[in-house]
């Protein structure tokens, strides 16, 4: 749900960039595609890594969503952890608009997404591969409250972690 939310906002900001910064005329957009792409790649950047630190885990899809990115320990995920997760399909992203190589790693994200989503509903937790990878899990608020509130009010715990929620 989040990432279709986030997939359809980073569409709109690149069809915005991409025509404010062609003054709107479709030759220009041709002539100036690479850099153009480079731009809605930072803009997906923003959208990706520094909205995410700022709202504790959460991008606008997640916001709406009511969901988060949380660390397995179940506390805000830092900086880092969004960081690193993000750049799993950041960096390919940009990436796929070298030409010539672009087009294998496009090929090489589409069975990394299939897999993504093969584990999404396979995995107890929803975890997918940049989860596994960073170490980290999409949650709703409630799920992550729950762990909080748990985690505060039993000062003999030591660590709570979202696995002992679903025992």
């Amino acid at each position: 749900g989040g990432s279709l939310i986030d997939g359809l906002i980073g569409l709109i900001v690149a069809l915005i960039i991409i025509a404010v910064l062609s003054g709107f005329e479709a030759e220009r957009i041709v002539e100036n595609a690479g850099a153009l792409m480079m731009y809605s790649g930072l803009a997906g950047i923003i959208l990706g890594m520094v909205i995410p630190i700022i709202l504790k885990g959460q991008t606008l899809g997640k916001k709406v969503m009511g969901t988060r990115m949380i660390s397995l320990d179940g506390n805000y995920a830092r900086s880092g952890l969004i960081i690193v997760r993000s750049l799993f399909y950041t960096i390919p992203n940009l990436l796929s608009n070298i030409p010539v190589i672009g087009g294998l790693i496009s090929l090489a994200m589409f069975v990394i997404y299939i897999i993504s989503v093969y584990q999404l509903w396979n995995d107890p937790h929803g975890r997918t591969v940049q989860d596994k990878v960073v170490g980290s899990m999409v949650s709703d608020d409630i799920l992550l409250q729950k762990v909080r509130a748990s985690y505060f009010k039993a000062k003999e715990i030591k660590k709570t972690t979202i696995e002992n929620l679903y025992e």
